[in-house]
């Protein structure tokens, strides 16, 4: 049976290198698109005078979707969006792992489907040092 957090699991270093690498990717793409003037955001001119204007941000609703939901582009909720984008890059790093784990040439075993290595064959015990050589024979001196 398999673990349920089996999925979240990589099964070699170059799924891992997958995640990673398509993980930083996405959110550097989320980020770069939700930063640039006309694709994340488009300032509104509202005039609030006879000369004077002020710049409103209207959101992508794509990129911006906690901001869009109220929490705010910036002050004390901002991190939600933060939190948005990283969840967004993580699901795009599980699904380039994901192709990685099921592309041609990759590994195709489970860790619960190895095969069984067959009987260990017993350790030996190291071999025994070998004895002191015979001492020489005793003589008298002198004769």
């Amino acid at each position: 049976m398999r673990p349920r957090l089996a999925t979240l699991l990589a099964r070699s270093h170059r799924e891992r290198l997958a995640f990673w690498i398509g993980l930083d990717a996405a959110y550097a793409t989320i980020v770069l698109l939700a930063a640039s003037d006309g694709i994340g955001y488009t300032l509104r001119l509202e005039a609030i005078g006879p000369r004077e204007f002020l710049a409103v941000p209207e959101y992508n609703p794509v990129l911006w979707l906690p901001a869009v939901l109220g929490a705010g582009a910036w002050g004390p909720a901002a991190w939600v969006n933060t939190i948005y984008w990283l969840s967004a890059a993580t699901l795009a790093g599980l699904g380039l792992a994901r192709l990685v784990r099921r592309a041609p040439g990759g590994p195709r075993l489970d860790r619960e489907e190895a095969p069984d290595p067959g009987p260990v064959p017993p350790a030996r015990d190291p071999p025994a040092p070998a004895a002191d050589p015979p001492a020489p024979a005793r003589t008298r001196l002198g004769e």
